[in-house]
């Protein structure tokens, strides 16, 4: 896939979570003042909560991913590793994610359907709009892992390691 698609993909996906982590600070301090200040306890905000957690949780992994930021065997990897050996963790480092990523995948498009005939209690909307991170993140954390690959495949240092060409 071309490095131009998944930029755009990353950017939008910088956008979204820019945009659900605002929403979370706005959300949870409505909740705190309604509840503890005014004393008005507002059902539906401590739902919505919930739901743009569990984005940020998944599109920021899946934005790791991309940056390199995710949590792989760096303990490893940072020791100054050179040649096979450091390649050798970086294909099986990748193969963990994509596998990952491909189980979440599946099994979030399963959540995700299933979700479409639950309801959350506050909001009374569909759980699939809180499940649907899950395959969403999965999917594009596939694709960055894919491009990770592809660059390790190629002998040349891919996006997240400039350092890496040196050692190889």
């Amino acid at each position: 896939m071309p490095r131009k698609i998944l930029d755009g993909i990353e950017r939008v996906q910088a956008a979204l979570l820019t945009v659900v982590y605002v929403m979370t600070i706005v959300v949870v301090s409505f909740q705190v003042i309604n509840r503890f200040l005014l004393h008005w306890p507002v059902v539906w905000t401590a739902d919505l909560a919930v739901i743009c957690f569990i984005w940020l949780g998944f599109f920021s992994a899946s934005q790791a991913v991309r940056n390199n930021a995710h949590f792989r065997m760096t303990i490893l990897l940072d020791r100054k590793w050179k040649g096979n050996g450091k390649q050798a963790l970086e294909w099986f480092s990748l193969l963990v994610m994509g596998g990952l990523s491909t189980i979440l995948l599946i099994a979030g498009i399963t959540v995700t359907l299933e979700g479409l005939n639950e309801a959350s209690p506050g909001l009374n909307v569909s759980m699939a709009w809180a499940y649907a991170a899950v395959p969403l993140s999965s999917f594009t954390a596939l694709l960055f892992t894919l491009e990770k690959m592809a660059d390790l495949f190629r002998q040349r240092a891919p996006a997240f390691a400039p350092a890496l060409k040196e050692q190889l």
